[in-house]
């Protein structure tokens, strides 16, 4: 889903707010989730697990830079 495809979907939606609730936060997680995969240059349809351990190798790593930076 695009940036643009959510907001014309939930312009026109005529649902209250409490019962549109969890698709309009599912379909936010979606754009966030395309997002990071862009941002990094990953698959668009990466899944969730693959995602967070990915997320969390980039973190590793960016830790131990910080944590040589701090020693030097």
């Amino acid at each position: 889903m695009t940036p643009s495809a959510c907001i014309k979907k939930w312009k026109a939606s005529n649902l209250e707010e409490r019962s549109a609730a969890h698709e309009h936060f599912i379909d936010l997680c979606r754009l966030l989730d395309e997002a990071v995969a862009q941002a990094y240059a990953w698959k668009s349809d990466i899944s969730d697990d693959e995602m967070l351990t990915k997320l969390q190798a980039v973190n590793l790593e960016r830790a131990k830079q910080y944590a040589k930076l701090c020693r030097a």
